[in-house]
């Protein structure tokens, strides 16, 4: 499943009355849920067909089969 995000630098435009919760406490919280927290990049991946072919392979360059971005990437 892949769903939304949260971000340590941005504020919840969504929900601006609450601010994001912690990446480690969804990170945990997603553990206990039988989940792994992952990266995925601005785009679902089911949309990466519908990104310009220049950033697109630059995007490609950094992902894993899944399209999301590669853990090793993340290191």
């Amino acid at each position: 499943m892949i769903g939304g995000g949260i971000s340590p630098i941005t504020p919840d435009y969504v929900n601006p009355e609450f601010s994001w919760p912690s990446i480690d406490t969804v990170q945990k919280n997603c553990k206990t849920a039988g989940f792994e927290l992952r990266a995925r990049f601005p785009v679902y991946p089911e949309f990466f067909h519908m990104v310009d072919s220049g950033l697109r392979s630059k995007m490609l360059e950094i992902a894993d089969s899944d399209r999301l971005v590669s853990k090793e990437y993340l290191k």
